[in-house]
């Protein structure tokens, strides 16, 4: 795996499945992550086991519908704000 450490992730989909599984192991590389999914609940166990597993990774997250539009931009925003920069989406 690349090195991923100190680098910012956005992640769609992070509440269960893939977006899980790539949120975790980022996290484990030592990447920072903006994390987001329409299911609050999945979202909120994805950033408890990446807080678990990498106390030391800043992580944000949204509950959002990626089919809204304005949603997806206000997210954006807020993650340039929090994270400064997105080095992988």
């Amino acid at each position: 795996m690349r090195d991923f450490a100190n680098k910012v992730a956005a992640i769609t989909g992070a509440g269960s499945g893939m977006g899980r599984s790539l949120a975790v192991q980022l996290a484990q590389a030592g990447c920072h992550l903006s994390l987001a999914d329409k299911n609050g609940v999945g979202l909120a166990e994805t950033e408890r086991i990446v807080r678990a597993i990498a106390p030391n990774v800043r992580v944000t997250t949204r509950v959002l519908d990626v089919g809204d539009r304005e949603a997806m931009f206000a997210w954006a925003d807020d993650t340039a704000k929090a994270h400064g920069k997105v080095n992988l989406i």
